[in-house]
């Protein structure tokens, strides 16, 4: 039998293990005297390629093995060397996945599971280590095959453990790193808050223009690594408003973006002249790019629909900085082509929507220096009616309607002790002091449909009805002309009953109530017509604070209402033919009617539009504006159309610039200005007369 030969390839794979440990240990320990936590992209592809390099050193010692011609051996050392590439692959998959930025359940569930399965491999390598032993005849069984075929699995099994161990302390590292970093960046910013308001306090300018004048060789307010924009990890970017007409600057956005790796998974930090500090990543968000980027600056305030505010604000404040000539931008299409963290997912000029969200920008108008100063958004919810107005400051403009409110959220203004926040909301500034408005009348109980539930019978509410239960009556009255409806009753009786029930309801201040018979009356539909009486309940409804019957009652007073009667008539379909009865209504002068009157339709349309009907606003602004007897000529009108405008109705702009182009009004804003306005705010029929 031919003799072993030497175990140079056990040494050389011994070797080779070593100089992969040895690289392992020395990426480690550079790793870890490292100050500052600040890994640039190249140094990072170094310590991967190290890695890779030490984990595949070992996977060689099968061949090595196979070639010294040691079968027994060699089979051992083969099965010892998978494991230990398992191991390494578990502790390479831990590795990369942090600096690559892979952070979901599944990469920690591998990175996990395969060190572990590597271990129950190893011990199951060493078992078949000593059962190969004991196959091999006793000349075979020397001192050297005893110490290679069990010693190798063991140095293995040891190195492989110490790897995973070094992988845990080197991700430890790196997250100890990134906390430490991330914490020094945000109180960072807080104090350039400080520092730039402190500044503002102190100075007709308002805030500083760069972080310059806050540094060693200004106010001395940072010290020269912040003033520079310099942190551990980070780089700061500040930019400044540019000044209103009295020259002051009062807005500013301040950005601290990672320049350390993994870019993806670090967060980055904003701040502006709220003095609120937020964070975010690329792992917070729906999707992410490839690559190792950092999440671009505006997009770390979209952490809620109404953020779009604080984004949007970012965004313009950096355009007007890189454009000082230009100021703010004309449309949200100019920022968007210039920096891909403010593009709107829909690529839209001058809106940006988000899930239930719809925010419309529209810049002001040029100043004699051709430069933009300001800007507004309309903000609106689908589930509101109201539009929330916010400026370039973002402050709440329309702070004091209700249904605007209603649009930023009602709970959210709202503290743990029921106080009103007086900073912000979600991004949009209040007032000091500011309380949320009281719902108007419109919007309370009088206003509200009660509920009729199915199978409800007009006797389940009779009892209350006639003890003053003004909410029974008129589910009473629901419930009759719902049974007429499905004709199971006496059908006029049900509609007698159910006109006497919205009375009672009516009669119990209950503004639906007057206003559903009174409705009744003066139409003559399921109740005989009556326009006298009609019009008491109407406007009793009106009067409790129904906004729908007083738009109903502006409505009969714009146009008049005459009585009615039915008349049989004959009529024949060709000349000579045989004519047929027909029934038609027709007016009766003898029975009372409704004049015409414009000022009470105004009137009505005022107090309805007070209480939140849009639509009466915008009829008594054209009543108005056709009133004849205006004394204004027509410019009351014009003002009620630019009020509408500025709170983002866009018909009311188009119709104030069809004024200022006919010459029924003087406004220093172009006709153009308010036809741009128009068309900003969804009148497409405009846009060709703003170009």
């Amino acid at each position: 039998m031919r003799a072993p030969a030497p175990p140079t390839g056990l040494i050389a794979t011994v070797l080779l293990f070593t100089i992969g440990m040895v690289g392992l240990i020395g990426c480690f320990l550079w790793l870890s005297s490292t100050d500052g936590g600040s890994y640039s992209m190249a140094e990072v592809r170094f310590v991967r390629a190290v890695f890779a390099v030490a984990i595949t050193l070992p996977f060689l010692m099968a061949p090595v093995a196979l070639l010294a011609r040691r079968v027994h051996l060699g089979l051992v050392t083969a099965i010892t060397t998978a494991a230990l590439y398992v191991v390494g692959v578990g502790w390479i998959a831990v590795i990369i996945a942090f600096l690559s930025g892979f952070s979901s359940n599944k990469h920690q569930q591998i990175a996990a599971l395969l060190p572990a399965a590597a271990v129950l491999l190893q011990g199951v390598v060493f078992v078949a280590a000593l059962m190969a032993l004991r196959r091999l005849p006793a000349s075979q069984r020397r001192p050297g095959v005893v110490r290679y075929g069990v010693g190798i699995p063991v140095l293995l099994a040891v190195g492989g453990v110490l790897a995973v161990a070094g992988a845990q302390q080197i991700v430890g590292r790196f997250s100890e790193r990134m906390v430490t970093n991330e914490a020094a960046a945000r109180m960072a910013l807080g104090k350039l808050h400080s520092c730039a308001t402190a500044f503002a306090s102190g100075s007709a300018e308002g805030l500083p223009p760069d972080l310059g004048v806050l540094g060693p060789s200004g106010t001395r307010c940072l010290d020269s690594e912040l003033a520079q924009g310099r942190l551990p990890g980070y780089r700061i970017d500040y930019v400044a408003g540019i000044p209103d007409e009295r020259g002051t600057r009062r807005v500013y956005a301040a950005c601290a973006l990672p320049t350390a790796s993994p870019l993806a998974r670090l967060r980055t930090l904003v701040v502006d002249d709220d003095g609120d500090v937020e964070a975010h990543s690329w792992d917070e968000e729906p999707s992410r790019p490839s690559g190792d980027l950092p999440l671009p600056c505006p997009r770390a305030w979209a952490r809620h629909p109404l953020a779009l505010a604080k984004t949007i604000k970012h965004c313009a404040v950096a355009f007007a900085a890189r454009h000082p000539e230009a100021g703010y931008p004309l449309t949200l299409g100019q920022i968007s082509r210039e920096d891909e963290g403010c593009r709107p997912a829909d690529g839209k000029e001058h809106e940006w929507t988000l899930t239930k969200w719809r925010v419309v920008y529209l810049s002001a108008t040029r100043g004699a220096d051709a430069r933009v100063r300001g800007y507004r958004l309309y903000m609106t919810r689908y589930s509101s009616r109201g539009v929330a107005i916010v400026d370039d400051k973002g402050a709440f403009i329309n702070s004091d309607d209700p249904d605007a409110f209603d649009v930023l959220g009602r709970r959210a203004a709202r503290g743990s002790n029921g106080e009103a926040a007086t900073t912000s909301i979600l991004g949009v500034k209040l007032p000091p002091g500011y309380r949320a408005p009281e719902p108007r009348p419109n919007a309370g109980a009088n206003a509200e449909e009660p509920d009729l539930p199915d199978g409800a019978q007009p006797e389940d509410y009779q009892g209350a009805c006639a003890q003053g239960d003004a909410t029974a009556c008129y589910t009473a009255g629901k419930a009759y002309q719902r049974r007429a409806a499905r004709g199971t009753a006496d059908v006029r009786e049900d509609l007698r009953r159910a006109g006497l029930a919205y009375q009672s309801a009516c009669e119990g201040q209950m503004a639906r109530g007057c206003d559903k018979v009174g409705a009744a009356s003066l139409d003559g539909g399921w109740l005989e017509q009556d326009l006298p009486k009609a019009l008491a309940w109407i406007t009793k409804s009106c009067a409790i604070g129904y906004a729908g019957a007083c738009s109903r009652l502006g409505g009969i007073y714009e146009s008049g209402r005459s009585s009615t009667r039915e008349a049989t008539v004959k009529i024949s379909a060709t000349p000579g033919g045989r004519a047929s009865s027909t029934i038609v209504t027709v007016p009766d002068p003898l029975r009372p009617a409704i004049p015409k009157d414009v000022g009470r339709a105004i009137s009505a349309y005022s107090r309805a539009c007070e209480m939140g009907e849009h639509e009466a606003c915008w009829i008594k602004a054209r009543l108005t504006r056709d009133d004849p007897s205006d004394a204004s000529g027509g410019q009351n009108g014009f003002a009620q159309f630019a009020s509408l405008c500025e709170g983002g109705d866009g018909a009311a702009c188009e119709a104030a610039g069809a004024m200022v182009a006919s010459g029924r009004a003087g406004n220093e804003r172009p006709e153009t200005e308010w036809r741009r306005m128009a068309c900003v705010l969804g009148q497409t029929k405009a846009c060709a007369a703003a170009e």
